[in-house]
């Protein structure tokens, strides 16, 4: 069957990658790395409601070649404005990530969210990629948690320095 060939491909590649150093990962180390090396998601980062622009991601596409579904919006921002909000890494104090969705405030402004959030044991810290709004001090941010507030700190992508 076709489950049984992906299987057997898939033990194979194990196999074939235990020289190399590689070892068998699951879905939390994925996307604990993947915050950690800040590619946005499909469905975390990006949405119906994202633009391009905002990923940081200008250079993925050609605006010599083609047209694509969006072009026009993506252009306009890239020559004539800047995006809404950008994609940003923080870092967030302790170890407990808060929960996606979680809103940045800064005062009683809401200025962004987090979008994925993990616990890095290279940072010591939880972390995680959100959206902030453009132009906003990146002093004194905050989320909420059951716990309590708990400041954040906004890092370039990928993160680096651990």
């Amino acid at each position: 069957s076709i489950r049984d060939r992906l299987l057997a491909g898939a033990a194979g590649f194990v196999a074939d990658g235990k020289p190399l150093g590689l070892a068998e990962g699951d879905g939390d180390l994925f996307h604990r790395l993947r915050i950690e090396a800040g590619v946005p998601w499909p469905g975390r980062e990006m949405t119906h409601e994202t633009i391009l622009n905002e990923l940081g991601g200008e250079d993925w596409v050609s605006f010599t070649k083609g047209c694509f579904v969006g072009q026009e919006i993506v252009a306009r921002i890239k020559y004539r404005a800047h995006p809404p909000r950008v994609l940003t890494g923080f870092l967030l104090e302790g170890k407990e990530p808060p929960a996606s969705g979680t809103l940045i405030e800064r005062g009683a402004e809401a200025v962004g969210v987090l979008t994925s959030t993990c616990f890095s044991p290279a940072w010591d810290r939880a972390i995680g990629l959100g959206f902030l709004k453009y132009g906003v001090e990146p002093t004194d941010l905050r989320v909420r948690t059951p716990a309590g507030p708990i400041p954040v700190q906004p890092t370039p992508l990928p993160f680096q320095g651990a």
